[in-house]
């Protein structure tokens, strides 16, 4: 920083799952290596959530009350009682503040901060994580001044198309063996990683309960390391790996994301925007059961670009352990017992994922003034 200028000031918003938060924190690693005297807040949910993965960070954030929207009655009240507080809060800490621009990577919690951002004229730089974008996305694009769609799969000419967003941290450069290691898992066994995302996921935790007795047999000499999410789940999944003789390691939350992929032989997913980049950035073949509720299967769609590449298998999760049980069982012996088609997949994954999105995005930011106002973008 030389002569008069200033800091560049950042807002940033997005929270109530990990997969909102990690991303805002790839692109401000990425900014603070352009900018370092970069200054930035977050905006997230109130969701334990959040603060979970908060809590090895040192950026300072804030907890809105924002709620989702629902369209069932219950969930519409809630939503207009917290819209008034959460967007006063953020107009009061943009007015404290003053961020050159507010990065938002949607969710409910972005929607009144954009909101507040432009009553404050304040740019507002949204970067959609699925394709289609989701409700609030959609919503704060008809304001935004600046718009990235990051997936593998967007086409979009209302949209300026980049790479998915990963996590520097979340990306492997050591040997299997040494992440294995740090991972308190056995250095020299194969390794099947399984995660339901941030906060794991029931239908796939309770598939696996289901499977593990095959699991023994399909996989003999592989070993088990699991991200299963909060709750009794964490018993359960015990009892059965280990009454299925099966070495196993089980976390509620998984921060060591990069010696996770870079263990791993084999990976069963959900397909959320973060975890398919993931995916694709540290070349795991994978199974991909994408979440079964939404309505617009865009959790499909993530995973879709990895397969026809050759480098992951789509499943539907059907919810109930026993249906998903033959499929899943059955694919995971196919892969188990062949490593040319898993190495096969892993090139494929190689060739897919060379770029880096978080780096356009910083790239755009710090280029901002923290004199400028929206007119000049």
């Amino acid at each position: 920083m030389t002569g008069d200028q200033r800091p560049l000031r950042v807002l940033f918003a997005g929270g109530g799952t990990g997969g909102h938060i990690h991303p805002n924190l790839a692109i401000l690693e990425r900014l603070l290596a352009l900018r370092p005297d970069t200054e930035a807040r977050l905006i997230l949910s109130n969701r334990p959530i959040d603060a979970r993965v908060m809590e090895s960070e040192s950026v300072p954030w804030t907890a809105s009350a924002a709620a989702p929207l629902s369209l069932r009655p219950r969930g519409i009240w809630r939503f207009i009682r917290a819209w008034g507080p959460s967007l006063r809060a953020a107009r009061a800490l943009i007015r404290d503040f003053k961020p050159a621009a507010l990065v938002t990577t949607g969710g409910f919690v972005s929607a009144p901060v954009a909101r507040a951002a432009c009553l404050e004229r304040v740019p507002v730089i949204l970067i959609a994580l699925d394709d289609p974008p989701g409700k609030a996305s959609r919503l704060i694009a008809r304001h935004a001044n600046r718009k990235f769609l990051a997936t593998f799969a967007a086409t979009s000419p209302s949209w300026d198309t980049i790479p998915p967003i990963v996590r520097l941290r979340a990306i492997s450069d050591d040997t299997a063996s040494h992440c294995r290691e740090r991972l308190g898992l056995d250095p020299n066994k194969p390794t099947l990683f399984i995660t339901g995302g941030s906060q794991g996921a029931r239908s796939l935790n309770e598939t696996l309960i289901h499977i593990a007795p095959q699991l023994a047999e399909i996989a003999p000499g592989w070993q088990v390391y699991h991200q299963c999410g909060t709750g009794d789940i964490l018993e359960r999944l015990e009892h059965a790996y280990t009454d299925a003789r099966i070495p196993h390691k089980l976390v509620e939350y998984c921060i060591d994301m990069a010696d996770a992929w870079g263990g791993a032989d084999l990976a069963i997913a959900r397909a959320g925007a973060g975890t398919v980049a993931e995916v694709a950035r540290n070349a795991v073949p994978t199974i991909f059961l994408p979440y079964p509720y939404h309505a617009d299967q865009h959790q499909k769609r993530n995973a879709s670009p990895l397969v026809n590449a050759g480098g992951a298998i789509i499943l539907d999760d059907t919810t109930r352990a026993d249906t998903n049980a033959p499929v899943l069982t059955r694919t995971i012996g196919e892969l188990v017992a062949d490593e040319p088609s898993r190495q096969k997949m892993k090139a494929a994954l190689k060739n897919l994922a060379s770029e880096d999105g978080a780096e356009t995005v910083a790239m755009f930011v710090a280029s901002l003034d923290s004199r400028r106002t929206e007119s000049d973008l």
